[in-house]
């Protein structure tokens, strides 16, 4: 709120400094009151575009972990394919791994994950690869 008074004042200030002699009319404070609002919400959004993907990726990323029930190996690599469909479900493509108890491990870590997602993401696939450590 406070940053639209604010662009409100800067239009009428400005429309008075453009004017010679300090003379505008109603429609020319408008105008420039409308273009500075418009500019204002299409920077914003644009900003703004894109974050529901980097969020998922952030998420997932960290929600991933090595599982207490595999006590195979120390470090195991695993690849994780996922596809968004139309109603915004999460479907999963691939797990790979070396250990058929590490994915089935990963496959439920990601199952029971609430992962947010977002209309820009919709028929998209996202590949992931963890490289995760046993914790000692």
């Amino acid at each position: 709120m406070r940053l639209l008074t604010f662009l409100l004042n800067a239009a009428v200030t400005y429309s008075h400094c453009a004017s010679p002699m300090g003379k505008t009319s109603n429609s020319e404070i408008m105008k420039n009151i409308i273009v500075l609002i418009a500019f204002f919400l299409g920077t914003t959004g644009a900003a703004l575009a894109g974050n529901g993907e980097s969020i998922f990726k952030n998420k997932i990323t960290k929600k991933i972990c090595y599982p207490a029930s595999v006590s195979s190996e120390s470090e195991v690599v695993v690849t994780v394919n996922l596809h968004i469909d139309a109603e915004k479900r999460i479907q999963i493509q691939l797990v790979d791994s070396h250990s058929e108890a590490m994915t089935k491990a990963i496959t439920t870590q990601i199952q029971r994950m609430n992962l947010p997602v977002s209309e820009d993401m919709i028929g998209k696939d996202y590949t992931f690869r963890f490289v995760l450590k046993k914790q000692a």
